[in-house]
């Protein structure tokens, strides 16, 4: 295809008519993630009559534009200080998608101030994303480095301060210490629950579990099937 990142609008429309402007490979992403995100709208009204389609609209839409503004970064070979790359990346990290979903499936209250607190930053949904990002960023970045992909948190303070990779993922590392710092403290000012302050938090946990050893989704070795296979088929023993 010779569909490029130069070529891309920022006009987001939910409607099935966008599909003529997408290259043949988009297609059937569009048309899963429509039908799938249309299915949860679906489903809430039916149950509380409360439509959730412009909150999920907006989460898609501002990962979309994060994104972009990643892929703009890369083809230009343009490299971000850590504060912009970091503006950005908590939104590209996807945490605020499936955390968003997740608020409305949790049977929380659905208050104005639970809302806004959605979109706080900083905020508690805010940090657990910074935390997913940045674990993600000294798993992986070793190996994007290598092959020209996109930028990380590593080479934006490499970039900013002129320090080693070493000296860089040590400073990442920090910075994630206080992004749980912070974290911890907000769950005694936000307007959730119990049950929803718990999936945020662990959330954060898991991207530590999912990085541990490496890039845990993008590369499919042996350690990754072997944590599947005890999640999903193994009993716990207590």
């Amino acid at each position: 295809s010779n569909w490029q990142v130069s070529d891309t609008k920022l006009s987001f429309r939910w409607e099935l008519e966008v599909m003529e402007g997408l290259p043949e490979y988009m297609i059937i992403c569009f048309l899963a993630l429509f039908n799938t995100t249309n299915d949860i709208v679906y489903m809430k009204y039916k149950k509380n009559e409360f439509d959730i389609l412009p909150h999920e609209k907006k989460v898609w839409a501002d990962f979309c534009k994060a994104i972009l503004v990643e892929a703009k970064w890369n083809k230009m070979g343009y490299t971000p200080l850590l504060n912009e790359y970091l503006e950005n990346a908590w939104v590209s990290s996807s945490t605020t998608i499936n955390l968003v979903i997740a608020f409305f499936g949790t049977g929380q209250p659905v208050t104005k101030d639970a809302l806004t607190s959605l979109y706080d930053k900083p905020g508690l949904i805010h940090y657990s994303s910074m935390i997913l990002r940045l674990c993600n960023d000294l798993a992986t970045s070793s190996a994007e480095l290598e092959r020209g992909d996109v930028k990380s948190a590593i080479q934006s303070q490499m970039h900013e301060d002129h320090t080693s990779q070493q000296v860089s993922r040590e400073i990442i590392a920090d910075l994630i210490s206080e992004i749980w710092k912070k974290l911890n403290e907000s769950i005694y000012n936000t307007p959730f629950k119990d049950s929803f302050i718990n999936i945020v938090v662990n959330q954060a946990r898991t991207a530590h579990s999912i990085y541990q050893h490496g890039d845990g989704i993008g590369v499919q070795d042996h350690e990754a099937k072997k944590r599947v296979t005890e999640l999903l088929y193994e009993p716990f023993t207590i």
